[in-house]
């Protein structure tokens, strides 16, 4: 890709444009240091030190595209943005970057929260900080139109995997990528229409790009998080914002 990106404790530190960059060789991955060095023809920066939880991601750091802000809500005023609520709470505990945060830990029962938008967009980006403890398949989050017309779903299959749902024409996208444990920022951005193109973002790495599907003619006029049918889950959500891509 043409970016590059320095990431600590999921906060991104710096992002900039550089010369499009591959892999391609057979050369094995190396951590801690460089392969056969000799201090002569290669240096070994070596160091002292731990390395844990090595994970290589397929995936373009471009950042995701932003936009005007229609809706935002951190849940520190609990549930008062949300028009309807069912089987969540506000979690004074958890949170990211910090409580509250709304959570719902259900048995075969619905949960799931609405909010309507101020204002409707034909081209929304949903991001929304998600942390699930405990779940096989579920919804995370979903637009709907003003009347309440579903559009356009981020699930979770039985294998954990994050996927793009149209709600109009039934299309689901590939895998996209784990969600993986701990609090995580799921970003769903692209157009509504006939032919709307979908990108969805993992803590700002993009793992979905270009993903085309009917998602109706109406614009966004209401978002969701949670899941209406039975499930059987445990999980918090936080910093929902709805952004106008325009």
């Amino acid at each position: 890709g043409g970016w590059m990106s320095l990431t600590v404790d999921d906060v991104v530190l710096d992002r900039r444009a550089v010369a499009p960059l591959s892999v391609s060789n057979r050369q094995p991955l190396t951590i801690g240091g460089k392969l056969k060095c000799d201090q002569v023809t290669i240096t070994c920066d070596y160091f002292s030190g731990d390395i844990d939880a090595v994970r290589i991601e397929v995936g373009s750091a471009q950042p995701r595209p932003t936009g005007a802000v229609v809706f935002e809500d951190g849940f520190d005023d609990g549930f008062t943005r949300w028009a309807r609520v069912t089987g969540m709470t506000i979690d004074d505990t958890l949170g990211s970057p910090a409580p509250p945060s709304a959570r719902l830990s259900v048995v075969e029962a619905v949960a799931w929260a609405e909010a309507f938008l101020p204002a409707t967009t034909d081209s929304p980006c949903v991001s929304v900080d998600v942390s699930v403890t405990d779940a096989s398949a579920a919804v995370l989050f979903r637009l709907r139109t003003e009347s309440g017309e579903p559009i356009v779903r981020v699930r979770l299959d039985d294998g954990g995997f994050l996927r793009v749902r149209s709600d109009v024409s039934g299309a689901s996208s590939p895998r996209a990528a784990l969600l993986g444990s701990g609090w995580h920022r799921i970003a769903l951005c692209g157009s509504i229409g006939p032919a709307g193109s979908w990108a969805l973002y993992r803590d700002g790495v993009s793992v979905l790009a270009g993903w085309v599907a009917d998602t109706g003619t109406l614009p966004a006029g209401r978002v969701w998080i949670g899941d209406k049918a039975l499930r059987t889950w445990t999980a918090n959500f936080d910093r929902v914002i709805v952004e106008d891509l325009g």
